[in-house]
């Protein structure tokens, strides 16, 4: 069962090095007071949503600017922070004002745009304020500013905290109303022979507190807050001398737990760790908690988490609550299974690892068994005294040992203690929580991975098919990444828009395989450099019945002139020389045309089309057969007006989109990545419908599609890897994609932010900008794309 204690994160009536102001951890997610959060909970403390002030004073309040700082980019509901109205007009006028700190109020969550950071919420005294594990009720008292303090019930517990506060009517009627509240909680900042300053600055002493005592006239719990550390020693005595304590309670502690059985627990059997292992995804996170509340239950000041790293222990987590230590993956050294090849038996955690057994210690310094001279060190280097220990192996399922857990120093009010048998199995549950965790962790990890080393496999194939293929792919992941992480940060145009660690990986993925359809089309098409490529480029077959056709013309001028020399015929040659030389100039001017032509260069006007045409109705005899210079099919596609592909082929390229989208429907994707196959598969449509394959209208194509359509069409534009085409400068680049968005073919909206916010100068930069890169798109050919 996990206790719902009341937690003392500062109890002390200033700061110091070794002491923190006033702070009480009411609940789960309840705090009184801001006077020492961070120091005490660590990352735990993003788990505070409502903060219940008892009034301004700089020692109540001064993690308050930082608590919300701290955990700004995590949270998704204000943090809410109760207090008197006086005092939210001096948090708003002296400290959230912009001068001293900012205010939060105007200022909206990342992770929910439509969200300030901070809401006040104004107490009313008497009203009561619940929460799944606490009820707070404000009951005034009489300090220097208007300060409220609080009737706590926990289950069927009450206590009434009453801290900064001199004698007050309110204290004596509430007691004297609510017999069910049984312990005080209560300010003490001077000795009694400093009542002239207790008076004046409204604080009170151990003479004034037995004064009220008596008034109240039944028994009562008494626990003591708020000291001013200067006088601690003075106060607790005096306290003492007076047996204050007859009815129970004590001077409380930083980091201290109140718990009384009428508390209740939380939830049982572990319920919420639970749920913790099911929701939570940060390993840090889930093992710094699993070792608090290990902790908690066991009331420890400190614990460790070591993972085990081949043949050594990896210190993870570290904690101790009395030397205000919150650590993860520190850089200590590790310690070792084995020395020398021999197991390492001189260090508890060790051989708990290796014996994958629970090691109890009553008195480390009374322990002969073990080397804990680094342990000593510590504690003569930080004032500690170490004590009781347990040490826990983590075991997997299959029994194989992922790390270790340590408690050190159980606490039994002011003593140390031994950690008792019911505590011992319930660590082993801890412990296990631990190692689930990590399993989950890694497995969750491997399959993630295995998914990313597929679809990186794909986009290899896809790259043995194409000689550009691979690349484009790769930046245009790259790209998208940009874009999105770019749109997640802007607070204005895409302010309700934001994305998860698991977002940003499904958008990766998507970008990794937008083009695996292209598995399905033939390679030449994929990679069709000139308009007569198949197989192979068909320009040699051509060139060569050009060639023929010039010799035969050479050949029938020889046998002519032969002729005339042997008196067989009477003909001027001259002129018939001339012909036949215009002939062949012609046909070589004819070649050059078709050459040029065959490059997917500019576009081809009427007049072209018809030469083309004009040059297929050439041919020479061979054999008493007519030999064309151009077949049917070569005429075809030497008419490409632009580009490379016919029309046939362009269908078969467009293909790959639908192809893509079948083959990746098919894929059982987690749940997390089911909008890969959609992200993927649409990315060649288009705002006003004209897109393919499936012809989506603007409302049907979310915002994820269009970013992929936009880094596609950019990494195509500026490639200089592609063998039909040379690669366009960013400005260029840059004017048809505005061109396209004022023709509502892509997202107008998201180009200008993209070009605004310099994603494409970033890209240009990263992928554009070397050397090699810009002396090969100087070289390349000037062409236009397909």
């Amino acid at each position: 069962m996990i206790r719902n204690d009341i937690r003392f994160l500062g109890v002390d009536g200033s700061k110091s090095q070794k002491s923190g102001g006033t702070c009480v951890q009411a609940g789960r997610e309840v705090i009184i007071d801001a006077g020492n959060i961070l120091q005490s909970l660590g990352d735990e403390a993003a788990k505070i949503r409502h903060v219940f002030l008892t009034h301004s004073h700089l020692d109540h309040i001064n993690d308050l600017p930082y608590l919300i700082e701290a955990f700004f980019d995590r949270r998704e509901e204000p943090l809410k922070i109760y207090a008197l109205a006086e005092t939210i007009r001096t948090l708003r006028s002296s400290l959230f004002n912009w001068e001293i700190w900012p205010d939060f109020e105007k200022i909206s969550l990342l992770n929910a745009p439509q969200k300030s950071a901070i809401e006040f919420i104004p107490l009313i005294p008497g009203q009561t304020y619940s929460f799944d594990d606490v009820s707070l009720t404000p009951v005034m008292l009489n300090h220097t500013v208007p300060t409220s303090g609080y009737i706590i019930q926990k289950g069927s517990y009450k206590t009434l905290y009453a801290t900064d506060t001199y004698l007050s009517e309110s204290i004596k009627e509430a007691l004297e109303d609510d017999y069910e509240i049984t312990s005080l909680i209560i300010d003490c900042s001077f000795p009694s022979s400093m009542k002239t300053l207790a008076k004046k600055t409204k604080h009170l002493t151990p003479l004034l507190i037995r004064q009220l005592l008596k008034a109240i006239d039944r028994e009562i719990e008494l626990y003591i807050t708020h000291i001013k550390p200067q006088y601690r020693e003075e106060v607790v005595s005096e306290l003492k001398q007076m047996d204050l304590f007859k009815s129970g309670g004590r001077v409380v502690e930083n980091m201290e737990y109140l718990y009384h059985e009428g508390f209740g627990t939380y939830e049982s059997d572990h319920a919420h760790i639970i749920k913790l292992l099911a929701k939570e995804k940060d390993i840090d996170q889930i093992f710094k908690t699993i070792l608090l509340e290990a902790m908690k239950y066991t009331k420890s000041e400190g614990g460790t988490i070591y993972l085990k790293e081949k043949d050594a222990l990896k210190f993870k987590v570290v904690v101790n609550q009395e030397l205000g230590i919150f650590e993860s993956d520190i850089d200590w050294p590790k310690v070792p299974l084995y020395i020398d090849g021999s197991p390492n038996r001189s260090n508890v955690s060790a051989l708990c690892a290796l014996e994958k057994r629970v090691i109890h210690i009553e008195d480390v310094y009374h322990e002969s068994g073990y080397d804990f001279s680094g342990m000593k060190a510590f504690d003569a280097k930080n004032g500690y005294r170490s004590q009781s220990m347990l040490v826990i192996p983590m075991l997997d399922h299959e029994e194989n040992l992922i790390g270790v857990l340590q408690l050190i120093n159980k606490r039994s009010g002011m003593k140390i203690s031994s950690y008792q048998p019911g505590e011992i199995e319930t660590t082993l549950a801890y412990a296990a929580y631990a190692a689930v965790a990590l399993t989950k962790m890694r497995l969750v990890e491997d399959m993630e991975e295995l998914l990313l080393s597929f679809m990186r496999s794909i986009a290899y194939a896809i790259g043995e098919k194409s000689a550009y293929g691979y690349a484009h792919i790769n930046r245009v992941s790259d790209l998208m990444d940009m874009i999105a992480r770019s749109v997640h940060r802007d607070n204005e145009q895409y302010g309700d828009i934001s994305y998860s660690r698991d977002e940003f990986k499904e958008l990766r993925i998507a970008a990794l395989v937008h083009d695996i359809g292209k598995i399905a089309i033939p390679d030449y098409i994929l990679d069709k450099g000139t308009k007569l490529q198949t197989l192979h480029d068909r320009i040699g077959e051509i060139r060569e019945r050009f060639l023929n056709a010039i010799h035969q013309q050479k050949i029938e001028l020889l046998e002519l002139e032969c002729a005339t020399l042997k008196g067989e015929v009477e003909l001027e040659m001259v002129p018939i020389r001339e012909s036949y030389q215009k002939s062949i100039e012609q046909l070589i001017d004819d070649l050059e045309f078709v050459e040029r032509v065959n490059q997917p260069v500019g576009y081809l006007s009427d007049g072209d089309l018809k030469r083309i045409r004009q040059i297929g109705q050439k041919y020479y005899v061979l054999k008493d057969q007519k030999v064309y210079l151009l077949s049917e099919d070569e005429m075809e596609n030497l008419s490409i007006r632009v580009g490379s592909l016919n029309e046939k082929e362009k269908e078969i390229v467009n293909a790959h989109a639908k192809i893509g989208y079948e083959m990746l429907r098919k894929l059982n994707f987690p749940q997390k990545f089911q909008r890969v196959p959609l992200i993927a598969g649409f990315h060649h449509e288009k705002l006003n419908g004209k897109g393919y394959p499936m012809g989506l209208t603007e409302e049907q194509i979310p915002l994820e599609v269009r970013m992929l359509t936009i880094a596609d069409i950019f990494e195509a534009l500026t490639a200089i890897d592609r063998p039909y085409k040379r690669g366009k400068s960013v400005e260029d680049a840059i004017e048809i994609l505005e061109k396209m968005a004022k023709n509502g073919e892509i997202d107008a909206d998201l180009v200008h932010f993209l070009k605004a916010n310099g994603i494409f100068h970033r890209y240009e930069k990263r992928f554009l900008s070397n050397c090699e890169n810009r002396l090969q798109r100087l070289l390349s050919p000037e062409r236009v794309d397909g």
